[in-house]
């Protein structure tokens, strides 16, 4: 499945859901149909700033598709990073997994636990 580009999409949507505290934060295509925008965030045991550093240097010279990141943070204790990344699906963010994992082994990253992926439910941006 391809990934959303920018022509596809209207600028972030929110949809209230009937709970109307909360809200789900949807991406549009042009023929209307809404894809949730998932969080995604990932716990290592080991990963240095280097390590980062060069996974992301790999991740573009092996043209990783990046286009539908909304978001991306890594941050904590060098040798214990961690990542949170907003992605506009979850079919999108399955697709840069095909590039991401082999990196990751190529790089000796491990996980500490599997990656928790959960619909946004509310998105300020300022």
């Amino acid at each position: 499945m391809r990934s959303l580009d920018e022509a596809d999409c209207r600028v972030w949507n929110t949809v209230i859901q009937p709970n109307a505290h909360r809200r789900m934060v949807f991406v549009s295509n042009k023929q209307g149909v809404h894809f949730p925008v998932i969080a995604v965030y990932i716990v290592t045991k080991n990963m240095t700033l280097e390590q980062h550093t060069q996974g992301r240097d790999h991740l573009r010279e092996a043209g990783a598709p990046e286009n539908a990141m909304k978001l991306h943070s890594c941050f904590g204790e060098d040798g214990k990073l961690q990542v949170f990344d907003v992605w506009e699906s979850q079919e999108a963010f399955d697709e840069f997994l095909t590039y991401l994992g082999p990196v990751m082994e190529e790089l000796g990253i491990e996980l500490a636990q599997p990656p928790a992926i959960m619909p946004i439910v509310d998105l300020v941006q300022q």
